[in-house]
């Protein structure tokens, strides 16, 4: 007859080595998971940023089509720029209705037959374009795009 002894359960080499694999698998997945969230927060924050750059980019571009409107209205550059600076907000608004550009902040300064206009985005980005009217269209003479700094919200990684 065997006799049983109070030794418990006895862990081997293999039952060792399944528990290590177990726990390295785990970190393993979690790694993977948090770095698909890090990967899909990056891509949607890119993705905004480039529809908020074309949203900025098409209103820009209407609003030089109603400047062009402008000057084959009038006669001579001094007075397409006079019209452009009577009609700034009209021009603006039908820039905007134009784009189908949403929560954008634009002004328009002209100055001589130097017209320069500005949009501005909610998330920072702005468009300052300045184009100069002549007696047959207009010349753009700069088109810069700007993108503001990131916001503690945007970080990759938060703790939310």
């Amino acid at each position: 007859m065997a006799r049983r002894t109070g030794e418990g359960v006895r862990i081997g080499p293999i039952t060792l080595l399944t528990l290590v694999s177990v726990l390295l698998l785990a970190v393993l997945a979690m790694l993977c998971i948090t770095t698909t969230h890090a990967t899909e927060a990056m891509a949607q924050r890119q993705a905004d940023a480039l529809s908020q750059t074309y949203e900025l980019d098409a209103f820009g571009q209407a609003l030089l089509a109603q400047i062009d409107d402008q000057i084959a209205e009038s006669g001579s550059p001094a007075a397409a720029a006079a019209l452009v600076q009577h009609r700034s907000d009209k021009l603006l608004e039908n820039a905007a209705e134009a784009s189908s550009a949403r929560d954008l902040r634009s002004f328009i300064d002209v100055a001589g037959t130097q017209v320069t206009f500005t949009v501005i985005a909610q998330d920072g980005k702005e468009l300052v374009a300045t184009a100069t009217i002549a007696a047959n269209g207009y010349t753009v003479d700069d088109w810069k795009m700007t993108t503001a700094q990131e916001l503690p919200e945007q970080a990759l990684l938060s703790t939310n």
